[in-house]
């Protein structure tokens, strides 16, 4: 609850004055009871001096690396949580892709992201390498935990409906590292959790040590790995491949 305060009083501050008024994201949860802030927004009415509307969104996440609210954090605990199990059977109603899909990762296929920092008390998360097979409507994302000295890894792949747009899917995944900003994301049919043996590391190297503007210590490690061929029967087949990354390992 003081999070939500804190973000409230924030935003409150931006638009003091203006005629068109606060609109404030509130997570549709059953463990929200506004009646315990109808006092700050009664003074944050005031201090707009416009009125407030609140608009409903699926969940307001918090950086699990430090607990705090953050744009782009560790989101285990991500807005689409709900939605998606660690291993899900299509959703009824859902349209599947005919046939089993062709996961390659490649320039013509895939776009790749890496996410190694977060916006809150500590400088770096744990690294999350989401590739996104626009012309399947697939995701694999793998993490590396910054808290292990072997990195241990976390993969899924994550499969849409046919029919789910190419912005819609962008924004599922965007919801996986950030703040979970957008509530018409694309929603999963499955979700497959790998074996741990799916992603190996074949070489890492030492850079350098880093500090945060908590005090919090890293080693910056340049890590090589390679995933397996995998496939779920009529599902998908991921094409293996090898390919490189960097991760924090917080040592204090």
């Amino acid at each position: 609850m003081q999070h939500l305060l804190n973000s409230i009083k924030c935003s409150a501050s931006q638009v003091a004055g203006k005629s068109d008024g606060l609109i404030l994201a509130i997570p549709t949860t059953d463990q929200l009871d506004l009646s315990g802030i109808a006092g700050t927004l009664s003074v944050i009415r005031t201090i707009c001096k416009a009125p407030i509307r609140l608009m409903p969104v699926i969940l307001l996440t918090f950086c699990a690396s430090c607990g705090s609210g953050g744009n782009s954090g560790t989101h285990s605990n991500n807005a689409n949580t709900a939605d998606v199990a660690i291993i899900s059977n299509d959703a009824a109603g859902g349209t599947p892709i005919d046939g089993e899909r062709e996961l390659l990762v490649s320039d013509n296929t895939s776009d790749t992201i890496e996410i190694t920092q977060c916006f809150c008390t500590v400088r770096f998360r744990s690294t999350l390498k989401i590739y996104h097979f626009d012309n399947q409507n697939a995701v694999l994302m793998i993490e590396f935990d910054n808290k292990t000295s072997d990195f241990t890894r976390t993969a899924t792949i994550v499969l849409f409906d046919a029919n789910a747009s190419d912005d819609a899917v962008s924004k599922w995944i965007n919801n996986q590292h950030s703040d979970g900003l957008f509530f018409d994301y694309a929603k999963p049919l499955a979700t497959y959790l790998l074996e741990p043996e799916a992603v190996s590391i074949t070489s890492t190297s030492f850079d350098e040590k880093l500090t945060g503007e908590a005090g919090d210590e890293y080693e910056k490690h340049q890590i090589e790995f390679a995933v397996a061929n995998l496939s779920e029967p009529d599902k998908y087949y991921l094409n293996g491949f090898a390919d490189q990354s960097v991760v924090y390992l917080q040592t204090r």
